[in-house]
């Protein structure tokens, strides 16, 4: 499970994931990938206490690496749609330092640009974007993050304008999203 969640998530075939769980509860299997992957069909379905809570208990199971900063991204972004924008900014920090691929630091970087930008933190806003935008190129997924943390930026601190330039130069890469 925890080599196929990030494809099954990306291609969201979320009935594989929870027929996956199903098998787990049915021949009571625990582990941390277990409630990580848990955690991720609950935010889908739009309950982010609970995709929090189950987010926090893998990430006090699982060992130092990317999973971790899986489980953590999944806890910010809750905390960020539960109306939560300083613990998900600490959350997403947590994240970033603890991420070891590079797609996993982009997630966290985005959640901390983001959650910045929330609180109004312009300065830290533009720290967290200075480093977005000297992350490596990454295809098309990386600039489409990069341009919706520039169109957020510009829309909370540089006018509608330049929101509305930045978001007619990114309509021509989502065609290249799956």
């Amino acid at each position: 499970l925890s080599a196929a969640l990030d494809d099954l998530l990306r291609e969201g075939r979320t009935q594989t994931i929870l027929q996956w769980l199903e098998f787990a509860e049915v021949n009571h299997v625990a582990s941390p990938v277990i409630d990580l992957a848990a955690s991720e069909i609950a935010f889908r379905e739009g309950r982010y206490a609970k995709a929090e809570a189950l987010a926090l208990m893998a990430l006090h199971g699982l060992e130092v690496g990317d999973l971790r900063s899986r489980a953590l991204i999944r806890a910010g972004h809750s905390q960020a749609l539960d109306s939560r924008d300083e613990q998900a900014l600490s959350t997403f920090r947590q994240a970033r330092l603890t991420a070891e691929t590079d797609f996993t630091r982009l997630e966290a970087l985005v959640g901390e640009c983001l959650a910045s930008i929330g609180l109004g933190l312009a300065a830290e806003a533009d720290a967290d974007f200075a480093e977005l935008a000297n992350l490596a190129e990454g295809g098309f997924e990386t600039r489409v993050r990069q341009a919706l943390v520039r169109l957020v930026r510009a829309a909370q601190f540089g006018g509608v304008d330049a929101a509305l330039e930045i978001g007619a130069a990114v309509l021509p890469l989502l065609d290249n999203l799956k």
